[in-house]
């Protein structure tokens, strides 16, 4: 995935998760003087340092995630092991299916 599509799909997350949402609403104003409620400067200040702090977070963990990701399949060691323990359990499962009843 690209650097765009990454913050693409971020932003697309964030903007329908409803938790952000309910964040918005209760947390935000206890930052916010009360006579400044009635202007949406502060509100809009709050909510892009929000946005571009979520970014940045973001950024950082798919960096890292990323070279991690690259070392483990660099790694031959680790992708033997990987391939014998999804064989051992795609073989599990397989057996549980087989032993179930309908």
């Amino acid at each position: 995935m690209t650097c765009t599509g990454s913050i693409v799909g971020i932003s697309f997350t964030n903007t329908l998760n409803p938790k952000v949402a309910l964040f918005f609403l209760f947390f935000f104003p206890q930052f916010i003087r009360k006579e400044y409620f009635n202007s949406p400067a502060p509100f809009i200040t709050l909510g892009i340092t929000y946005a571009i702090l979520g970014v940045m977070w973001f950024l950082i963990i798919t960096y890292f995630s990323s070279m991690f990701s690259d070392r483990l399949k660099a790694n031959p060691g680790f992708n033997k092991w990987m391939n014998k323990t999804s064989g051992v359990v795609y073989i599990l499962m397989g057996i549980k299916i087989a032993m179930t009843k309908r």
